[in-house]
């Protein structure tokens, strides 16, 4: 933990993004891919935040996340993890979840289930890979892992701020109570 002391994943915010996009940042050049281990109830937002932050990343950012504590051995949390571990050394670049057995693009990706193991989805053009016994199936559609991206060229973007809200416009609506 970068900032010291553990913070729950809900109260995970850009400061907090900001600080695991240095490390990315500080140690791009020394590592093939990255494994960031988060909660669900944030993660969609965790890894949105890095596809923002790195605009251009040649390399692959994976979130981990689990439905169940990792000291219950042997769950979800461990072959999550494994997962995003094999996922961080394969022919990828982006950020990207691997949870329950499918790789998800990190900026189409919205948890729908509070329980059970399979509790993310994403429109199936943004499923870009599987992981089935121990090894990861990538299919067609994945960004590939783009070598001349060095730390030297990587585009990284941390004038982001808290306070983003979504703004439903309807032909009612008063143009100025925007």
């Amino acid at each position: 933990n970068v900032l010291g002391k553990a913070i729950d994943s809900t109260n995970g915010r850009w400061p907090h993004w900001i600080s695991i996009a240095n490390c990315i940042e500080l140690l791009y050049d020394h590592f093939d891919g990255f494994v960031v281990a988060g909660g669900t109830d944030t993660m969609s937002y965790l890894m949105a935040a890095m596809h923002f932050i790195f605009p251009n990343i040649g390399k692959p950012i994976i979130g981990a996340a689990a439905q169940q504590n990792i000291a219950e051995w042997g769950q979800d949390a461990t072959r999550n993890l494994e997962f995003a571990f094999e996922a961080a050394i394969e022919d990828l670049s982006g950020p990207h979840l691997a949870f329950y057995d499918m790789l998800r693009h990190g900026l189409r990706l919205f948890k729908v289930r509070d329980k059970g193991y399979d509790a993310f989805d994403s429109p199936d053009r943004y499923r870009i890979g599987e992981f089935v016994q121990g090894k990861i199936n990538l299919f067609g559609n994945h960004p590939r892992r783009y070598g001349l991206i060095t730390g030297q060229y990587l585009k990284v973007n941390k004038n982001f701020m808290d306070g983003i809200h979504i703004t439903k416009i309807n032909p009612f609506e008063d143009a100025d109570s925007l």
